[in-house]
């Protein structure tokens, strides 16, 4: 007498095989079609017909809740694996399989997929978008997505990185140096676009959460230094046109608003920002040195100079001085050259709060 039917078997069916006419021995398979939602796939059987509802293999599985752990895999349409069949006609997949190892290694020379040969002792994992880890014989642990690698190093005691863009976070907090990338849009959350084949930065940005928003505290960049979003013009001193090398911002608790600003372009040229109110602090015995050669010692506060000068001005202006044939005044051409003075110290000497010092030639 027959046995029944198994879901999905025909007796008139030739495409399908039935328990009786699978052998009692592992057979080979070739996966034909994967549901990812079901953890089924269906299987070309060699000889002896087809599957279409065999169950996925999960190689280790623990489920306990939150404390649950698994070491899964979906396989793709075309691999080929090895099946066995249970007392009921069920097939179990109880490996994967390729038909010609030194075949397959032969065609990755170029390293066109990276099929390295193991060595007795080691591993390695890979995904179908290029993300593997590997284990060799000599202690290094290298994980790797493409082109951005981490390798641990038991043997030299080290561990590297690389990639085009290394980002840390945490938390709000961000540092980043590599490839320059920016936001394509002003609502993007992530970096996407690439500014320029060659530009390079190191960047420190120091912020705290406040609900949803990050609210940057100090943002430090260093390289090439570019505008925040697309397009990423890069930015310069004020008054040159030369790159930016060094860029430095405090800015207030909203993170909108700068209060202490530094700029150093690719030439050396310096500028200092601050909010209004904010005051440059100078401590006994510190010695500062500023502009070219000729700058002269000692400090001299702007304001105070700006004072004098104008007093000064404004008592020889009404000077006269007595003379044999009567009282004598300035030269008119005095007075004027006096009068066009005072208007140059006032847009000058009372905007700054300093002037040079002494420079050392070669000195930075």
């Amino acid at each position: 007498m027959s046995r029944a039917l198994l879901p999905g078997e025909a007796w008139d069916d030739p495409d399908k095989g039935t328990r009786d006419e699978i052998p009692n021995v592992a057979v080979t398979g070739i996966i034909m079609a994967v549901d990812v939602h079901n953890g089924v796939v269906g299987v070309r059987l060699k000889d002896v017909g087809y599957r279409n509802t065999v169950k996925l293999p999960i190689f280790q599985v623990s489920i306990k809740g939150t404390a649950s752990s698994w070491f899964r895999f979906m396989p793709q349409v075309g691999d080929i694996v090895t099946l066995v069949q249970n007392q009921n006609g069920a097939m179990h997949i109880v490996g994967y399989e390729v038909l010609n190892y030194q075949q397959i290694a032969k065609e990755d020379e170029a390293e066109t997929f990276l099929f390295r040969e193991l060595q007795q002792g080691e591993f390695e994992i890979r995904s179908k978008g290029m993300a593997s880890i590997f284990g060799s014989d000599t202690g290094v642990l290298r994980l790797a997505g493409g082109p951005a690698i981490l390798k641990l190093d038991r043997q030299n005691l080290e561990a590297s990185l690389e990639s085009p863009l290394i980002k840390q976070r945490a938390m709000a907090c961000e540092i980043r140096f590599g490839e320059v990338r920016r936001r394509v849009l002003p609502t993007d959350f992530e970096d996407t676009a690439l500014v320029g084949g060659t530009l390079r930065e190191f960047r420190l940005v120091v912020a705290r959460e406040v609900g949803p928003a990050s609210l940057p505290m100090v943002d430090v960049k260093v390289g090439d230094v570019v505008q925040e979003v697309a397009p990423a013009y890069p930015l310069a001193v004020s008054g040159f046109a030369t790159p930016l090398r060094v860029s430095a911002r405090v800015l207030d608790p909203s993170g909108l608003l700068g209060l202490f600003g530094l700029r150093v372009d690719a030439l050396g040229n310096l500028e200092v920002v601050q909010a209004v109110g904010a005051q440059m602090v100078l401590q006994p015995g510190l010695t500062i040195r500023l502009g070219g050669s000729t700058a002269t010692e000692p400090l001299v506060l702007g304001l105070v100079l700006n004072t004098f000068l104008t007093n000064l001005i404004a008592v020889l202006q009404g000077a006269v001085v007595a003379t044999p044939v009567g009282p004598g005044t300035l030269n008119p051409a005095t007075i004027a050259a006096l009068q066009a003075l005072i208007p140059q110290l006032t847009a000058h000497l009372s905007t700054v709060a300093f002037t040079q010092l002494t420079a050392t030639p070669g000195v930075p």
